[in-house]
Parts: C-alpha cells; structure tokens; sequence
C-alpha cells in the first residue's frame, strides 16, 4: 500500500539493461475498489506518467511479467507473511531479488547485480544490504527522470550487531543498521537486511519466508539469514550498488495511513 509502487515497477523495466527478462511480484494490500488507484501496482503505472506502448513494461504487464496478488489492508499480518505471499509468484526464474516497494534503480541495474553474483563464485550467495537512498523530491516519474542513485558508493547500509530487548513482557531481538565500508569485492557479512536482497531463484524454493509469523517486524530479517545459513546459504555484502530507497520516518504524511 504504498503511492510509489508504480513508480518503482516502472523504473525496473526501463532502467534494466534487458527489460525483457525482467518479471515483478508485488502482494498489493489496499483498500476495497478504485478508492486508491494511485496505490495500485497495474492502475497507478498511467499516474506514475507510463505512456504505453513505449514504455518497456507495457509489454512485461501483457506478457504476464507483472505478477500482483490482492488482499484488503485489514487483514494485512505484517512484512514477513507479505514478503511470502510476493514470492508465491515466482516461476522458476534463474534468479530473485528482493525490494521494498520504494526504490529507484541504476540504468543496466540488471548487468551490474548478475556481473557482482557471478564474480561471487558460490550459487548459494545472498547479497544483501541496506541500499543508498533518495528522497521525497525524487518520488514518481517512470524511470525516465534524470535522477539516478549513484553505482559507486564509499559504504552501504549494513548490519553490525543484533542486540536482545525488553519490550512489556515480551523478550525482541532487533538488528542496529549501520554504514559499512563498501568492499572492493563482495564480502561475507553474518546478517540478512530485507531491503535488498539477490540471489539464485532456488533461495525461494528452499528458504521462503515464513507466513506462519504474522505480525512479525523485528525478526523478520533473523529468521531469514539463520534459516538460509542453515540451508547452506552464505550472506555477502555488495561492492556496487544498484537501488535507492526512499527511507521515511514513521509518522510522516509520506506513509499511508491504515
């Protein structure tokens, strides 16, 4: 539910290098109708200034490439059984991505990620990261804006520790996101960030997200990384960088309201 979901499916298609191999799963949780349009991952691409049949997802949505599943925001059950429910849509695709709905995107995006993975050498990499971001003046557009996060980056969003918390009665366990110096390769790093995430396909296969954990925030991103370890998984740190993300507070007019 999120007013830059267009936006973002957009500039994947037009920013990638081969946007003919592109496909997008979104799980949409809005409101009931056409009350939110501008919401919509398929109704909201005219709003976000897509001009068909031009732009290169007009194609991926006729092609089937635009996969959304629907569910009213009042039975949403948090990120971790959403993030499940979007990879329901995967199809045996030779890899998979993992972003949040508010992303720009490095033109030949596609190149730099499979270049980075395959120098890895080790089919069982998870590159993962907390992406540079962008702010609310480069919201919209559909990927033809000039605006564009930097490739060459001195650190990237990372995880250092994760620390036990009292919360009421409850015991959380929550991950401190911090800066890292970006690497000259891709390096192992111990933590999952759910911000951006790319591995091989067989990732959703074997390690999905688990939809048994509604509600779930803090924990989302533990589980993932331990269960993938123990798949024989291994977490990398990216040495480019590809995506912005529109990092917002909590309480700002830019979050909708449920």
């Amino acid at each position: 539910r999120d007013p830059e979901v267009a936006s973002t499916i957009a500039r994947a298609f037009m920013r990638a290098a081969h946007p003919e191999r592109i496909v997008v799963g979104v799980h949409a949780q809005n409101a009931e109708g056409t009350n939110e349009p501008e919401r919509d991952p398929i109704a909201g691409l005219e709003q976000a200034g897509v001009k068909c049949p031009d732009h290169p997802v007009c194609d991926a949505v006729l092609d089937g490439r635009v996969r959304v599943s629907r569910q009213l925001w009042s039975r949403a059950e948090g990120p971790t059984v959403a993030r499940h429910y979007a990879e329901r849509h995967y199809q045996n695709e030779t890899y998979v991505m993992g972003v949040d709905s508010h992303c720009h995107f490095v033109r030949g995006w596609d190149n730099v990620q499979i270049d980075m993975f395959r120098r890895i050498g080790n089919d069982h990499a998870i590159i993962t990261a907390y992406p540079a971001s962008y702010g609310p003046a480069n919201q919209g557009g559909d990927g033809s804006e000039p605006f564009e996060p930097p490739t060459e980056v001195p650190s990237i969003g990372c995880i250092r520790r994760t620390r036990r918390v009292n919360v009421h009665n409850t015991i959380s366990f929550k991950h401190d996101m911090s800066t890292c110096s970006t690497p000259s390769e891709p390096k192992r790093v111990a933590f999952f960030a759910a911000g951006f995430s790319f591995a091989r396909g067989h990732r959703v296969l074997r390690v999905p997200y688990d939809w048994h954990t509604p509600y779930i925030f803090d924990g989302e991103e533990i589980s993932l990384g331990v269960r993938a370890w123990t798949w024989g998984y291994d977490l990398y740190q990216p040495d480019r960088n590809i995506i912005g993300h529109l990092y917002i507070p909590a309480g700002s007019p830019l979050r909708p309201v449920f």
